[in-house]
């Protein structure tokens, strides 16, 4: 290991408080191969000063540039005197741990399929500037980042651009995206690590290893640089990397609060983005895909749909104790899908919670669950949902069963109870069934920290695979015993294999052990463990599920989820504007309009009667109170509103574009009025919508956002000044004012 040597690469810009530290702790490494390279890029604090003492040292190079030419330029001239084999580009501010060049260089060894290695790091006060263990304070708890997965880094970055990248891919990596100069592209304002890194992973190809652990402590992104950079122009900066790369925006994202593996899976299924939570950063994703409905706690759940530029005033108001507790939701559709345990969990709310619960389900573009008795048991909670069932990631071949017994368990590291773990391995003072069937070998997954039940060798421990298919070869059925269920996919998967499965909620070709009739007074371990033992056996003596495999090849047929989704995310003026008329009237009364600009306009014009296009919940039938006043909406909900709030008002249910109504002697309106309703009508109906109105009125005042971009497939920009002829043009904030002639 040691004949390959590491450059840590480290520009330095302004960076006298930590710089002697970040030398000190690259020092005081056990490695003996190593190199610093130094680059002061135009620093006007005593950064020279201090690295003119270090100049001279025999494992440090520096370079001082007259002016500040940037990180990427500063990376990249240092990276073309270095000598190391492995290249490692630490901030001056960053401080190593003891024996860190030693365990990067060894896990480098270990994977020579892998290009790169990588995990975690922790901050430290600013304010200190100084590592732990020497005196400094660790803020917030530590990034460890996460598992090497190709999909989602094209999504979001999760790898640091301190760690360690082998010096062929780091150049090769440079000529494939024609980066001559080095791979640090200085085209990249903000967000350069991303960029970096899908360069070598997207680009090149290379492999990376991920170790779940603290590396090196560094300082907060410091006020003004990059990370506050790309914190102010996140979606811009997000889709120049994107398109660099040639990467193609997801318009949907998937999110699973309280059931990540399966949220990523059925992503990778989808072809979508996961996010562990939306709102925290910009988006402009047209719809949400929620995973697990965590009734638990709701208004987390809830939050996952919330508008991201709103999430740190939420945050702000709720440490000065003022927030009103209401959540602007983002402009993406919501589909939310219920699995098992979610309902459980509606067992313990009120009555009045579950209102809330299913007012929040009403704005939703689809409710779905997996299987017909949670549609039942939802139903008895005043909760309709369609049954779009999962498919699994794989289906495995249909093989002939092993000769040794075996069944397969799972049994995840969280949930002992619920999974009923003693019934299997025991506990004290009471046997398992892997203790009562010696002769049937039991394959346990799930748990990587599982270990095997004392005096038992009918024993097989298999952590958390990476797919089952190992597992499915080895068994002849899964048993899976819970309380409640959903529609467990490795069930799925071993029937879609010709396996044979026993599970406590009824399932198409699997044997059912009902747990209904055991009350909590009546409840005997040792004779539930006699029924299960001979269910067991009779579920080994079984042949191969030949109908089984192919029922449920058909009927979790991949393809036919993915149209059953797109439809549930495909945009339907009616029932969208239907779904999400509570919460838009909510949202319409906190939306911002100039008052007083559009008071004196509409002031300056003369007419009689009014039509209000798209007139929402009425909250500009106030500006014309003392005008003939009709209105009409495609929501029928939000008209109903209208009806109750102004009785004495006109209100209709109809689009714009099928609009017939007149006024009550059949002549045109003086005035048809239009606040932000054509952006939602669509590039097909816009020119039906357009001859509608001329129809219908004598002029428009017409309002409309100046861009709608990235705001979801229901914000459409249309030209309006070819479309119409327009008098007079005022601005307003964000929108333009149109006076035109009908």
């Amino acid at each position: 290991m040691e004949d390959q040597r590491i450059s840590v690469i480290s520009p330095c810009f302004n960076d006298g408080d930590t710089l002697k530290l970040h030398i000190e702790t690259f020092l005081d490494q056990d490695y003996e191969n190593k190199e610093l390279v130094l680059i002061d890029d135009g620093s006007t604090d005593n950064t020279k000063k201090i690295l003119k003492k270090y100049e001279n040292h025999k494992d440090i190079k520096v370079i001082y540039f007259k002016s500040n030419r940037g990180a990427c330029t500063a990376r990249n001239e240092g990276a073309k005197i270095a000598t190391g084999d492995v290249y490692s580009f630490l901030p001056a501010d960053s401080f190593l741990y003891p024996g860190l060049l030693t365990a990067w260089m060894q896990m480098l060894e270990e994977h020579p399929d892998c290009g790169f290695v990588y995990g975690g790091y922790s901050f430290v006060d600013n304010k200190i500037n100084k590592p732990t263990w020497l005196g400094g304070r660790q803020v917030d708890d530590p990034y460890l980042a996460q598992g090497f997965n190709v999909r989602e880094l094209k999504t979001a970055n999760y790898i640091d651009g301190s760690y360690p990248l082998r010096k062929e891919v780091y150049w090769g990596a440079a000529k494939k995206v024609g980066l001559k100069d080095g791979l640090w592209n200085p085209q990249v304002k903000s967000l350069q690590d991303w960029d970096f890194w899908l360069s070598v992973v997207v680009d090149y190809g290379a492999n990376g290893f991920y170790s779940p652990s603290k590396f090196f402590e560094t300082t907060y992104p410091h006020k003004g640089g990059l990370s506050y950079d790309s914190s102010a122009n996140w979606l811009a900066r997000t889709r120049q990397i994107q398109a660099l790369h040639g990467i193609t925006p997801s318009p949907l994202c998937v999110c699973a609060p309280a059931a990540e593996w399966h949220g990523r899976s059925v992503a990778k299924i989808l072809d979508a983005d996961f996010k562990i939570y939306p709102p925290q950063k910009p988006h402009d994703y047209k719809t949400i895909y929620m995973i697990g409905f965590f009734t638990y706690n709701f208004p987390w759940t809830m939050s996952h749909f919330m508008s991201p530029n709103y999430l740190e005033k939420m945050y702000l108001d709720r440490a000065m104790n003022r927030w009103d507790g209401q959540m602007p939701m983002s402009q993406a559709k919501k589909i939310v899908h219920f699995i098992g345990s979610d309902v459980m969990q509606l067992r313990q709310k009120t009555m009045d919670e579950l209102a809330v619960i299913r007012r929040f389900l009403d704005s939703c573009s689809g409710v779905l669950c997996e299987i017909e008795p949670i549609q039942k048991e939802l139903k008895r909670f005043g909760i309709d949902a369609d049954i779009v069932p999962f498919p699994p990631r794989k289906w495995f071949d249909v093989e002939p069963m092993p000769k040794k017994k075996a069944i397969a368990v799972y049994l995840p590291e969280n949930g002992e109870n619920f999974y009923f773990r003693h019934l299997f391995l025991g506990n004290e003072g009471q046997k398992g069934l892997i203790h009562l069937m010696p002769d049937v070998d039991f394959h346990v997954f799930g748990n990587p920290y599982e270990t095997p039940p004392a005096k038992a060798k009918n024993f097989k421990i298999w952590g958390k695979p990476n797919g089952v298919g190992d597992i499915i070869k080895e068994t002849s059925a899964i048993v899976r015993i819970t309380p409640h269920d959903g529609l467990p996919i490795s069930v799925a998967e071993w029937i879609g294999a010709g396996r044979n499965a026993l599970t406590t909620i009824k399932m198409p070709y699997a044997e059912h052990l009902d747990l209904s009739n055991i009350s909590a007074s009546g409840f005997k371990v040792r004779d539930l463990l006699r029924n299960l033992k001979k269910q067991i056996y009779d579920l080994l003596d079984k042949p191969i599920n030949e109908k089984g495999a192919k029922h449920y090849r058909e009927w979790l047929d991949a393809d036919n989820y993915r149209k059953a989704i797109a439809e549930y995310a495909k945009y339907d003026e009616k029932r969208y504007w239907e779904k999400r008329s509570t919460q838009w009237s909510f949202q319409s009364d906190v939306d911002q309009v100039e008052v007083k600009k559009l008071k004196k306009i509409i002031a300056g014009l003369k007419f009689n009667s009014v039509l209000d296009v798209g007139c929402g919940s009425g909250r500009f039938v106030p500006y014309f109170k003392d005008k003939e006043y009709a209105g009409f909406d495609i929501s029928e909900k939000l008209v109903n509103i209208c009806r109750e709030k102004y009785s004495d008002k006109l209100f209709v249910v109809s689009s714009v574009e099928d609009i017939t109504l007149k006024k009550l002697n059949g002549e045109l309106f003086d005035l048809v009025f239009c606040y932000t309703c054509l952006e939602h009508v669509t590039e097909e109906n816009f020119p039906k919508a357009v001859e509608a109105l001329k129809n219908s009125g004598k002029q428009l005042l017409l309002i409309e956002p100046k861009e709608v971009s990235g705001i979801g497939d229901y914000c459409i920009y249309h030209d309006y000044e070819k479309a119409f002829n327009v008098q007079k043009k005022w601005s307003m904030g964000d929108k333009y004012c149109y006076l035109i002639k009908l």
